[in-house]
């Protein structure tokens, strides 16, 4: 029976996958099967976050300085929240050296930038500035470093509808009003796991930018 044979030279260049694109069809496949949230975020490991002060329901928290991957997305919240881990999914698939992984830590964090954009956010965890600059590159998911900043951080039950996110926000900031914490910034939702499709059982945070006392 005869065979072909197809090597070095003769290939056709139609016929030859490179790396990059097999790399990108195994993440798109995984993703598929596990979902973009579990893919992205490969262990439960979260942002380290110190507690300054509390107030009812709300935690008054310094996020350390670190590093993150952030992307902007188009369209409905929950559409480009979607959008905005799969993009995440592939960087990492993509970019990583295979002995300088970068690991995403929880929470995902979502902001609005303007109407129907949103901004997507993923801290790093064990990041040095040698892993940044074999990972860093152009495109629509950018890596870089953060500084650290001080955040009101409330938890809310249910899922995290247009409606909820607002109602939530509102409550936040009129809370903060009898304190010495002055809102500095837009509303930021923050997810610690996938939101399945138990509404009962769906958490979620919001968190706001604040200035005060202890904040420097």
């Amino acid at each position: 029976m005869a065979t072909l044979s197809v090597t070095g030279a003769s290939a056709s260049p139609d016929r030859r996958v490179s790396t990059e694109r097999l790399t990108e069809l195994f993440a798109a496949r995984l993703h598929r099967l596990r979902g973009p949230f579990r893919c992205l975020f490969q262990s439960d490991a979260v942002l380290q976050e110190e507690v300054l002060a509390r107030f009812g329901a709300i935690e008054i928290r310094r996020i350390p300085a670190g590093w993150c991957l952030h992307t902007a997305v188009k369209g409905a919240p929950d559409v480009a929240r979607e959008t905005g881990l799969r993009r995440m999914v592939a960087y990492v698939a993509r970019r990583t050296p295979s002995d300088r992984k970068l690991h995403a830590v929880r929470p995902l964090m979502q902001t609005r930038e303007a109407p129907n954009r949103w901004r997507l956010s993923v801290p790093l965890g064990a990041m040095d500035s040698t892993t940044a600059a074999l990972t860093a590159g152009g495109g629509r998911v950018r890596l870089h470093a953060t500084p650290s900043v001080t955040l009101a951080v409330m938890s809310v039950r249910g899922r995290p509808t247009p409606e909820a996110i607002e109602d939530a926000d509102a409550r936040l900031r009129e809370a903060l009003a009898g304190t010495e914490w002055i809102s500095t910034g837009a509303a930021i939702l923050r997810l610690h796991r996938p939101l399945g499709l138990l509404p009962l059982l769906a958490r979620f945070q919001i968190a706001v930018p604040v200035a005060g006392p202890a904040a420097s």
